[in-house]
């Protein structure tokens, strides 16, 4: 993407289906197929970046919209961990959590939030994968 001027242009794109049992549920089966992939659109791509925002999917990603107590905005970090620990279904200790505060307030002494979670393991191998085929990764978003 070009930025210049404000304004974003996309200037290639290229989508590639992956092969035949190389992915199952959203985790990686087949890590080195998936790499050649990337590497082969690395490659036909010409392009000089080689970063890329990747989307995890799943049995592994977990997201929902939950309700806390209304804190101060500065300790929602803090009070996420307690909360996500009562509704995913992960050890709280092997997973990414992020959050996203929803705009809508349904009841004034809550806060509505989004709460995302993803195996940490999984977060990897996606990683991993993506940068045997050239690629380096520093955003990890879920795809829906």
């Amino acid at each position: 993407l070009d930025v210049s001027r404000g304004r974003a242009t996309l200037q290639s794109f290229m989508m590639v289906p992956l092969p035949t049992g190389t992915m199952g549920g959203g985790e990686i089966i087949d890590a080195a197929r998936i790499s050649a992939v990337i590497g082969k659109m690395v490659k036909d791509l010409k392009s000089k970046r080689k970063a890329a925002t990747i989307g995890l999917w799943g049995t592994s990603v977990f997201i929902k919209r939950i309700s806390i107590p209304r804190v101060d905005p500065k300790l929602i970090k803090e009070q996420l961990r307690f909360e996500a620990e009562q509704h995913i279904p992960f050890d709280i200790n092997n997973v990414s959590l992020s959050h996203h505060v929803l705009p809508f307030v349904s009841n004034p002494e809550t806060i509505d939030i989004l709460l995302i979670a993803a195996q940490n393991e999984v977060i990897r191998q996606y990683v991993n994968t993506a940068a045997s085929g050239g690629i380096s990764t520093s955003i990890v978003d879920v795809s829906g």
